[in-house]
């Protein structure tokens, strides 16, 4: 297994942080409601990102080695911050894998 590495730096902007790796850059950001300025996902939109690639990855990897084809996979979640609880949940809407050959 690899270590990687986030680093995770707000600034002057309030509650927009700056995200990278080695490779890349990106931002994340509070919604207007909550007093950023919504210049990138929200944490929560983050950790969803983050489940659903990981089974659209997987499931791309299965296929490439079991030589299957494949022409696209859609993921699709939803999650929902339950305060009272101090827990985020989240579940798998619609998961489709497709090719158009047979």
């Amino acid at each position: 297994m690899s270590e990687q590495q986030i680093r995770a730096v707000l600034a002057q902007i309030p509650y927009q942080v700056t995200l990278s790796t080695e490779a890349h850059q990106w931002l994340a950001d509070a919604s207007g409601s909550s007093g950023g300025e919504n210049s990138g996902p929200d944490p929560h939109q983050l950790l969803l990102s983050s489940l659903s690639e990981y089974p659209a990855i997987t499931f791309a990897m299965y296929a490439n080695r079991k030589a299957m084809p494949l022409d696209g996979i859609d993921v699709e979640l939803r999650g929902a911050l339950e305060p009272a609880f101090e827990a985020f949940y989240a579940w798998i809407i619609k998961h489709k894998a497709w090719s158009q050959e047979r």
